[in-house]
């Protein structure tokens, strides 16, 4: 088989394009930093547990 016949091959993973956009934007609109304050807060005020 020559490399004109071999069938295209899919991405890995065809939602990794749209996943980094949208991490790309959280972090733009500060949404993660707003996720990541909340749960220190809720941390600091005992609002968590181990793993």
């Amino acid at each position: 088989m020559t490399r004109d016949e071999q069938p295209e091959q899919p991405p890995a993973n065809p939602c990794s394009d749209v996943w980094d956009c949208q991490i790309a934007t959280d972090v733009k609109n500060g949404k993660l930093a707003r996720l990541a304050e909340r749960a220190l807060r809720d941390h600091a005020a005992g609002l968590s547990s181990e793993l």
